[in-house]
């Protein structure tokens, strides 16, 4: 069975434009069974896990393999275009170009493709490579040493915001762009190196969309999905009364009695692109690519517009579906420089056609212009130290 969980990988709701409507709930279809071969079993010492809570507890069910060390193919589900992308960007940017894992380096035991230049460093040290900065739930890399394991304050700030959310309503929508926007504002406050990249742009502003996406459990009261503390809870191996909430890291399950979104109002590029709307519009400060430059509160931007040649400026980028179109763009053009700095890959071509394939499949349906020019040249970030200083272990 799919489980639709691959969307969470980062951890962001449904646009105020565009709001979704499901055409009915199916209970045998929506149904996520955890029991027998897909009960929660406690992972063990030398099982890996990582990040992101959906896939952790995708492994704790056995939907991916249990030990952490998961394949494409096995983690693709659900709508092709937006899984496909995310699938195969942590495959290139975290593993072999066939197999990741969801947690730190595999296993020497385990199997890798022939050819390699390094280890495959995991989804634990993915950082700007796929993990970014000002996560809904975990802590910059900079600051704490790690970007894998929840931080208590920042999910408390997630927890306490709207209690329960039905979905869709624009009252959750702006109740769960609020903590983006903090956390944005702190990290930038009190990390010298934040930085957002190209992939950093994208994913930590989407994973703040998908727990309300992806997480919010659907019934015939709530066809259209309900996300609860409860939910959240579980999916974060939360445990304990609100005001006593224990973490135990790498635990994550899937709730009992949890039913996903119906297959036909499945999460798509489109519906992913109305959201990043709904986010940017709300707070469109959060429209920069740049960082800090080494002291807090020294956030330094890039200039879309000479990056693209004029295709895309400060004020177009909220029209159409410009926003999503150059952020998918934008991947494909930085994975070369990307894929290279993680010195694991050697045939970065064919790692490249990869990306373009998966982001080409991403914007099929968005209409996107054609870029004549970007002029995208890795020494433009020379300034920001949360580029400059990352080694290729992942580290600072």
């Amino acid at each position: 069975m799919h489980l639709g969980l691959y969307y969470i990988c980062s951890v962001t709701i449904v646009s105020a434009f565009s709001v979704l409507k499901s055409r009915g709930f199916d209970p045998a279809l929506q149904h996520v069974d955890v029991t027998g071969a897909h009960r929660f079993i406690a992972p063990a010492a030398s099982d890996l896990r990582g990040p992101c809570p959906a896939m952790n507890a995708a492994a704790n069910h056995g939907y991916i393999a249990r030990n952490g060390y998961t394949t494409l193919q096995e983690s693709l589900d659900a709508s092709p275009d937006i899984a496909f992308f995310l699938a195969t960007l942590v495959d290139v940017q975290t593993g072999d170009g066939n197999h990741f894992s969801i947690g730190g380096p595999p296993d020497k035991s385990l199997p890798v493709v022939g050819g390699l230049l390094g280890q495959p460093r995991g989804m634990s040290n993915s950082h700007n490579r796929f993990e970014g900065d000002a996560s809904p739930a975990r802590g910059d890399l900079y600051q704490f040493g790690e970007a894998y394991l929840t931080k208590m304050p920042i999910f408390q700030g997630l927890y306490d915001l709207p209690g329960n959310v039905a979905i869709p309503t624009t009252t959750s929508i702006c109740s769960a762009n609020i903590p983006l926007f903090a956390v944005h504002k702190e990290s930038v406050a009190q990390n010298p190196y934040f930085f957002r990249g190209f992939i950093s742009f994208l994913l930590p502003p989407g994973t703040h969309a998908f727990i309300a996406r992806m997480f919010a459990n659907h019934s015939a009261d709530y066809p259209d999905g309900f996300l609860g503390r409860d939910t959240l809870k579980s999916f974060y191996a939360m445990s304990g009364p609100d005001n006593e909430l224990v973490y135990s890291p790498g635990n994550e399950r899937i709730p009992e009695n949890w039913y996903r979104r119906a297959a036909d109002n499945l999460y798509t590029a489109p519906f992913f692109d109305s959201d990043l709307y709904n986010i940017f519009g709300k707070h469109p400060e959060l429209v920069a690519f740049g960082g800090n430059t080494g002291t807090v509160n020294s956030f330094a931007g890039l200039n879309i517009a000479d990056l693209t040649g004029g295709a895309y400026n400060a004020e177009t980028l909220l029209q159409g579906n410009n926003l999503a179109c150059f952020l998918f763009q934008s991947v494909a053009v930085a994975a070369p420089d990307l894929i290279r700095q993680t010195g694991v890959i050697a045939d970065v071509l064919s790692a490249v056609n990869k990306i373009n394939s998966a982001v080409a499949q991403a914007t099929g349906g968005l209409g996107c212009p054609q870029l004549n020019r970007y002029d995208y040249d890795s020494s433009q970030l020379s300034k920001y130290p949360g580029y400059t200083k990352l080694t290729k272990q992942g580290t600072y």
